[in-house]
């Protein structure tokens, strides 16, 4: 329901309210060219990319070379934290037939008074591009993990060249750092002030700043705007130099998170093709 503070506001400052009509839009384009936009996941998420065999922790990737799929090895591992109430720290990593490191991800979790669980973010990296899927899998690995515990949002820092990557996984950008903006004109100097040094490869002038309000208020949505910013600096440098992947972008991370309808369409996409059952690892499910 929207607030009279909110219509009102409209009225009294046109400009803001426009600017926040142009952001809606921003945001909306942002998502549906990005989101789930993805044929490496739908393929490995599909039956000919399930595992049927008999061998113990195994699974399949997508041979960068061939583009059949390979099997590769699971190893979980799981520590309590001894100076943190009922926190856990799981590592997740998949290897080569050899035993060779392909990709690993950790992340943390930690059961809530009201016993539901909340998990933390941690890293994630891939090491050997023979093999492609390999940030899918170990995202699925994470994913199956929250679902287990009833986790409704799971979080994600992302590095500036890693935003287009982990937007096409379904994590969006939460609402974070408020800047409040009372006249339009001092936007440039607002966007100046806050991202000349959280984008430092960027230019000021490419910045679209994106504008919300709030109960009446006009604020600029910082974690928005850096999340945008990175994937149009990414888009553009991938356009540029022909690359598929960019190793380094010197610009602040942003702040995401799996939810809502977005973690509904992953569970949709991991039904018949799970991997956690399938596994020879006791993970403590429920956590205590």
């Amino acid at each position: 329901m929207v607030s009279i503070k909110k219509i009102y506001s409209q009225f009294i400052h046109p400009k803001l309210s426009k600017a926040v009509k142009e952001s809606t839009q921003i945001v909306e384009k942002y998502k549906n060219e990005t989101v789930f936009h993805s044929k490496t996941m739908k393929e490995i998420l599909s039956e000919k990319f399930t595992y049927r065999g008999n061998k113990p922790n195994t699974i399949y990737l997508k041979s960068a070379k061939t583009k059949q799929p390979v099997e590769a090895k699971v190893l979980i591992n799981v520590k309590k934290d001894y100076h943190l109430k009922d926190f856990y720290h799981e590592t997740y990593q998949i290897r080569d037939l050899k035993g060779g490191l392909i990709g690993e991800k950790t992340f943390s979790i930690q059961k809530q008074p009201n016993n539901t669980y909340q998990m933390f973010g941690g890293f994630m990296e891939t090491m050997d591009n023979d093999y492609l899927g390999v940030g899918i899998r170990l995202d699925q690995l994470q994913i199956e993990r929250a679902l287990q515990l009833g986790i409704k949002s799971i979080p994600r820092e992302s590095l500036a060249e890693a935003v287009i990557y982990h937007t096409k996984m379904g994590f969006l950008p939460i609402q974070k750092d408020l800047v409040q903006v009372d006249k339009i004109k001092d936007m440039p100097k607002l966007t100046k002030q806050t991202f000349q040094y959280a984008c430092k490869d960027i230019p000021i002038n490419q910045i679209k700043p994106i504008v919300v309000n709030k109960n009446g208020k006009f604020y600029i949505d910082v974690n928005m705007t850096q999340t945008i910013t990175n994937m149009e600096e990414s888009k553009r440098l991938l356009k540029k130099d022909n690359l598929y992947r960019i190793n380094h972008i010197e610009s602040d991370s942003s702040f995401l998170a799996l939810s809502g309808k977005e973690l509904d369409y992953w569970k949709e996409m991991i039904n018949g093709h799970e991997i956690l059952p399938k596994l020879d690892f006791d993970l403590p499910i429920p956590l205590h």
